[in-house]
This record gives C-alpha cells, structure tokens and sequence, in this order.
C-alpha cells in the first residue's frame, strides 16, 4: 500500500512561507501541540510536499508568489487522488480579510494576519480531528 497511514497522517505538517522568522514561529507553535513540521520556502514548497508526504500544509502569504501556483496545483491534484479525505488538508495565513474570502475555495481554514499561537493551535487541532 503506497497511501498513507493514520500514524504518518498525524505527524508531518508542511509550512511554506517566504520569511524564515515566520517559518520558526509557526513550526515552534506547532511543536507545543507535539506536531512535527517542515518549514521550507516556497521555491522548495513543491519537492518538500511530495518528500513530507504531509496530512496538513500551511501556506503563509507574503504577496503575490507565481511559484505557489504550481504547489496549490499539485495540492488540489493530491487532493482529488485520496482515497478516503482530501489530504493533505491546507491552511491560508492570509494578509487581509480580501485574501480570506477568495482563498476560501481552496483552503479548509484561512486564518488573517496578525495569527498568534493561541490563534493558530484551536485551528490545527481542529483540522487534526478531521483526519
């Protein structure tokens, strides 16, 4: 069985941010709920998903990224292809409350800026329990 199993499922979260001080802060918050996480850039976003194997990716927007297009693609295409839920599930940390509406499409939660740990936990949590 190439899939995933709920033991890989819970453990491997992907985050993608231009900034690498956002980059910690997210995966330091994330390691008080015991997730392991990869933070990486967004040039580095679509070989880290396919490595990661990741049930959860957070995408932290900067501005326009031409280069996150390609990775929304290949999430959008992994998600259709699960078997049982569409995995990995997605998490917008967006500018403004603009961003929320539009990406609400794509992403299962979109979260606007400033998002604080005591923001962002309830919100992983949450997702972890749908999968």
């Amino acid at each position: 069985m190439g899939g995933r199993t709920n033991n890989e499922a819970g453990k491997n979260v992907l985050i993608v941010s231009q900034s690498p001080v956002n980059r910690i802060v997210v995966a330091r918050s994330l390691e008080r709920s015991l997730l392991k996480s990869e933070a990486v850039a967004p040039d580095v976003a679509l070989a880290a998903l396919e490595r990661v194997k990741p049930w959860l990716v957070i995408i932290d927007e900067q501005g326009s990224e031409p280069v996150l297009d390609k990775l929304l693609a290949r999430l959008a295409q992994q998600r259709k292809a699960s078997e049982t839920r569409a995995l990995p599930l997605a998490l917008l940390i967006a500018r403004d409350s603009n961003a929320k509406e539009a990406a609400s499409q794509i992403f299962n939660s979109v979260l606007v800026r400033p998002v604080t740990p005591d923001v962002l936990l309830p919100v992983v949590e949450r997702l972890a329990r749908t999968v």
